[in-house]
């Protein structure tokens, strides 16, 4: 940016008018001055100076130094505002220089991240995709073997109740079982101490028997030799009973005859 692109910049080597310089178009950013300065008031007073649009006109009198004096004033204000406008134009390079070095600064930024994301999307499109596809391969067969082995679990759980039923009646049967074991084994407990107790008395028995079987041998002995006793008394009482039987039928003969004998008589 140039000096000759202010609005009150010479143009070549002209100076503006008296017109021009008398009411000066402010640059952009300059304040307005709210009133002239004291000498150009004054000078004012010498002379009346008015302005019409399109033209100007000088009143008699002091009409060339009034003129020299407020070209003077509005060459002063000129230089004031280039000079102003120079420092504005000198800080407006430093922030131009200081916003292309933050310029060339993000670009390079940019650049680096730029590389940086396509490096990103090669290892995305090489490495992660691939990976993704893997994973999403294996996640798809996970999910089919996860299906599986829900409708496994499914079958196992099923499996698991009716075991559970099967261990429950089992149970009871086996605590069933053991309960009758244990009246078999009281039982059986009180058979073998009856069986001692018959044992026992099958032992006393056993001793009283053979006792009774002694005492049996001694009576037999003694009945047979009593046997033999009775047989010799029993054959003399038949030799008497003989004996008298022949007594007998003597006696009754001899009564016989003797009636018979007296009977015939008579």
């Amino acid at each position: 940016m140039s000096v000759s692109h202010f609005v009150d910049s010479p143009s070549g080597s002209q100076f503006p008018t008296s017109a021009r310089l008398s009411n000066p178009s402010h640059a952009v950013g300059d304040p307005v001055p709210a009133s002239p300065p004291p000498e150009r008031a004054e000078g004012a007073s010498a002379s009346t100076v008015a302005v019409a649009v399109g033209g100007s006109s000088v009143p008699s009198g002091t009409g060339p130094v009034a003129r020299r004096r407020l070209y003077d004033q509005n060459l002063s204000d000129w230089s004031a505002r280039v000079h102003k406008n120079k420092k504005n134009l000198d800080n407006l390079e430093r922030d131009c220089h200081q916003l292309r070095s933050e310029v060339a600064k993000q670009q390079a930024e940019v650049d680096e991240r730029s590389e940086s994301l396509r490096h990103l999307e090669d290892r995305h499109a090489n490495e992660v995709m691939v990976r993704y596809n893997e994973a999403k391969g294996n996640f798809d067969v996970m999910t089919q073997q996860k299906q599986t082995l829900a409708m496994q679990m499914t079958e196992f759980r099923k499996l698991k109740t009716q075991l559970t039923k099967d261990r429950r009646s089992l149970s009871n049967d086996l605590e069933r079982k053991q309960a009758e074991r244990l009246k078999t084994a009281e039982a059986r407990d009180k058979l073998e101490a009856q069986i001692d107790q018959f044992t026992q008395h099958l032992a006393q028995l056993s001793n009283e028997r053979r006792r009774m079987e002694r005492e049996l041998d001694t009576v037999q002995n003694n009945l047979r030799a009593h046997t033999d006793l009775a047989d010799e008394v029993h054959s003399e009482i038949a030799h008497v009973c003989d004996g008298v039987r022949d007594s007998i039928s003597l006696s009754t003969a001899s009564v016989t005859s003797i009636m018979r004998g007296e009977v015939t008589p008579g």
